[in-house]
């Protein structure tokens, strides 16, 4: 195979050295026919007739036939049919097969053993020096052609090949001598290209030369000078890439590179010198590319050599990362920040964009240098103070993007404190020393106010280049300024108060250090919620804490000291700044608290915290909605704690006389709403005192008592009446309130005449019950005719519907109740007894209607 490949070498020689012999005799052929073409036809009698014989020269044609110059090459065209079957096929085919045939002529003469290392090398040289001098021929020859463009550059990378071949293989030459001449032939190489401004020369003779040591890997596995070499190479293709704005050369210089040296440094065994020196120069070299490219396209950022520069950081790490371990890792990636920070520092007032990319680059590396040389806290302190600074070089600068990186150091700084230093473990469960943290903790805290309190904002120019992906996240923060400010000073108030308590827990233990921690957060929170309504926020996470954690976890005792204070600091903060949803919250963590503080007087707790309430809204009555809210709850929490500790007619005297107490405290105020509350406990009393104490079976059943608990029924209607007199804003109100309490009043004496039939009648029950019964619907009567005739007297229209009201009721008694139920004798004197009273009722109403009517028209009754 490989004497095939030799023949075919040979064979493509020959036919492309014919090929050119066949040109130039053709051009001979055609100069002598091309100059007497502009002369047939010669006119003596004119006399401008020389002038068109002179300007058709021979030399001109000559210069159209020998000097037609050849399009540059462009990397980025698309290749057509043409290309693919023309000179340009050809011309690509021929220096790279060329370059092959001078690697595989060393590697066939190796394998055979046909000739000595010195006779190789020699002969590689000669091939590699008579490709490169056809090249040049030719370009001189017949101007510029893929051919001999092709032939340079193969030219060039074959005297790579060859000279690293006699240092590498063979140790022809010493490693300081082969450096030099790798250098000349990269002078050569720079300087055709730029001379010709080709990029083909670049790509065939620098790329290829770049790859000729990774094809030599399988002859004894990649060496330190063939490295050594790619990196000489590739400066010389920076150099031409930088000089002619060849982004895609530096691209593919860059690519063939990176690989080779990588796998050199994974290669080596230690960080001795020799390896470190190469690390450092690739690194070095990638830096110096992208900061010529970028200076060499202008002031605003581009994404190509901004790319670059990024893939040269990421070299830097990765190579610090095979050669180091540890703290000597981190001490070369701080080496590292520190010269990306160097050189952002430099450019920062020529090239600002250029710059902060440097900055961000050296920043990142200082961070996981500062991880790797660090332990601990160490790590937070680092992070934290690096977030200050860049905090305050942004106003130091005035450019706001140093923010961005800013506040990635706080959140690193943070995210590492919580992580290990501080984690919530340490604040949730009884740990020996849980305040190792704070002071980490306490650093974030200060670097944060940092940020808060420094400007960041000015009237700036928005950012071009490839920084202009940074222009909506500054955008946002400049708009949202007092926003990012008011969450800063939040960040250094949580990790302060987490700081705080944590030495707490140290001081006072686990138990008692957590109600001193709910107690100060509680303070904290009141005191913050009384000017900002953040501070409710926090009271939030208070609750939580106190709800969820100290219920759980503590103590009775001391969650219900807990649950108290949270609560009364809700109160506080309620009332201070007349918040009611925190009033609304608050007392059901008061309740809890105070009922597991003073377990088994449950109704006594209740009626004082009621109390408590009740007071609170009776000194604050120039606020309505807070002191409305606060009767509420009050009063609900008292009614409740009075129905735990009381029953029977002493809960209807404590509930009549609230509400009569609040019907004085209405009146006397003017508040409506407390007219209302008392109406509220007038209802409850009346369905206790009607249900439980008086039903109204006591009215239509025989029993021995029917005056039971007519002491309710009187307290009820006294309140009632209490209410009624101090409706005195609305007529109809007032009337229907005193109509229930007549009502109740009428019901009481109806209950009283029952009892007084059982205890004066020596009958029994239910003789007494009729006699009683008797004597109601007699009472009735009268009380109607008495309202009819006091309506009448009065001339007051609801007496007198009252009078005829309770008339209709006397009549539905005795027709659906004492005519089916009582006996004949009772049966009788009830009707007569209606009967009279509703004579009389008639007598009254025509007598009286009659004289009103007299007096309306003037006549005497």
């Amino acid at each position: 195979m490989n004497e095939l490949l030799l023949i075919l070498l040979v064979i493509g020689a020959v036919y492309f050295s014919r090929r050119v012999q066949a040109l130039e005799r053709r051009v001979r052929k055609l100069e002598p026919v091309a100059a007497p073409a502009p002369q047939p036809k010669p006119e003596p009698q004119a006399a401008p007739a020389p002038a068109p014989a002179r300007a058709p020269s021979p030399a001109p044609a000559r210069r159209t036939v020998a000097q037609r110059p050849t399009p540059a090459f462009d990397w980025g065209r698309t290749l057509g049919a043409a290309d693919l079957l023309g000179a340009k096929a050809l011309a690509f085919a021929g220096g790279v097969v060329t370059l092959l045939g001078v690697v595989f002529f060393f590697v066939l003469a190796v394998n055979r053993g046909w000739i000595g290392p010195e006779l190789r090398v020699l002969c590689g040289g000669l091939a590699s020096a008579l490709v490169f001098g056809g090249g040049m021929w030719l370009q001189r020859r017949f101007g510029r052609t893929y051919s001999g463009l092709a032939a340079v550059g193969a030219g060039i990378a074959g005297a790579y090949a060859t000279l690293l071949a006699a240092v590498s293989l063979y140790e022809l030459i010493s490693k300081p001598v082969a450096l030099v001449a790798a250098g000349a032939i990269a002078s050569v190489g720079v300087a055709v290209s730029l001379a010709w401004s080709e990029e083909i020369v670049a790509g065939f003779g620098l790329i290829g030369a770049m790859v000729v040591p990774a094809t030599l890997v399988f002859e004894g596995g990649l060496q330190q000078i063939g490295t050594a070499f790619v990196a000489i190479v590739f400066a010389a293709a920076a150099v031409v890439a930088v000089r002619k704005r060849w982004w895609k050369l530096l691209q593919a210089a860059a690519l063939v590179s990176v690989p080779q040296a990588v796998v050199q440094i994974a290669q080596a065994g230690s960080p001795h010198a020799g390896i470190v020196a190469l690390a450092l120069a690739f690194w070095l070299l990638y830096v110096a590319a992208g900061l010529a490219f970028q200076l060499r396209l202008g002031t605003s950022l581009a994404s190509a050599p901004a790319s670059f520069l990024t893939g040269g950081a990421v070299f830097g790490a990765v190579a610090t990362a095979l050669l180091y371990d540890g703290a000597e890792a981190g001490v070369a990636l701080l080496a590292v920040a520190a010269t990306y920070v160097a050189l952002g520092a430099i450019l920062f007032v020529r090239v600002r964009e250029l710059a902060l990319l440097l900055a961000a680059l050296g920043l990142a590396a200082m961070a996981v240098g500062v991880a790797q040389l660090l332990s601990g806290s160490s790590v937070t302190y680092a992070w934290a103070a690096e977030a200050a600074l860049l905090a305050w070089l942004t106003g130091r600068v005035r450019d706001s993007r140093f923010q961005l990186p800013a506040l990635a150091y706080l959140g690193l700084a943070l995210g590492h404190a919580l992580a290990f230093e501080a984690s919530p473990v340490n604040f949730f469960t009884d740990v020996p020393h849980p305040a190792k943290g704070a002071p980490a903790l306490a650093a974030v805290a200060l670097a944060a106010l940092v940020f808060a309190l420094v400007r960041r904002s000015w009237e700036r120019v928005a950012p071009k280049g490839i920084l202009r992906v940074l222009e909506p996240a500054l955008a946002w923060l400049d708009r949202h300024e007092r926003a990012v400010d008011v969450a800063a000073y939040a960040v250094a108030a949580a990790t302060a108060a987490y700081a705080a308590s944590l030495c707490i827990l140290e001081l006072f233990g686990f138990q008692d250090g957590h109600v001193v921690v709910t107690c100060v957060w509680a303070a904290a929170g009141l005191a913050a919620a009384v000017r900002w309504r953040l501070g409710f926020a926090w009271l939030a996470v208070v609750v939580a804490k106190a709800a969820v954690f100290d219920v759980l976890t503590l103590t009775p005792t001391r969650y219900g000291i807990s649950l108290a204070v949270v609560g009364g600091s809700l109160l506080a903060a309620g009332l201070l700044t007349e918040a009611l949803v925190s009033i609304a919250l608050s007392l059901p963590l008061v309740l809890a608290g105070a009922l597991v503080l003073v377990p088994g007087h449950d109704g006594l707790v209740l009626v004082g915290v009621g109390a408590a309430y009740v007071a609170l809204a009776a000194a604050t009555f120039r606020r309505p909605d807070v002191a409305t809210l606060l009767w509420i709850l009050g009063l609900t929490v008292a009614a409740s704690g009075e129905a735990l500790v009381l029953d029977g007619v002493w809960l209807v005297l404590a509930y009549t006389a609230t509400a009569a107490g609040l019907a004085v405290v209405a009146k006397t105020m003017g508040d409506r709403r407390l007219q209302a509350a008392s109406l509220a406990y007038l209802v409850v009393a009346a369905l206790i005192t009607l249900v439980a104490e008086t039903p109204p079976s006591h009215l239509v059943m025989p029993i021995a008592h029917p005056e039971d608990g007519l002491a309710s029924l009187v307290l009820l209607a006294a309140a009632a009446g209490m209410l009624a007199w101090s409706l005195d804003w609305s007529e109809r109100f007032r009337v229907a309130a005193t109509w229930a309490a007549g009502a109740l009043g009428v019901y009481g004496a109806s209950l009283a005449l029952l009892e007084a039939a059982q205890r004066l009648s020596p009958e029994d029950v239910h003789t007494n019950f009729q006699r009683g019964q008797t004597m109601v619907s007699a009472f009735w009567g009268i009380l109607a005719l008495a309202s009819l005739y006091a309506g009448l007297r009065q001339r007051r229209p609801l007496l007198r519907g009252g009078g005829f009201v309770l008339f209709a009721v006397s009549l539905g008694k005795i027709f659906l109740f004492d005519l089916p139920s009582l006996s004949s004798a009772q049966r009788a004197l009830s009707f007569l007894a209606v009967g009279a009273v509703l004579l009389l009722g008639g007598f009254f109403y025509q007598r009286l209607s009659a004289q009103f009517d007299a007096q309306q028209h003037g006549r005497p009754s």
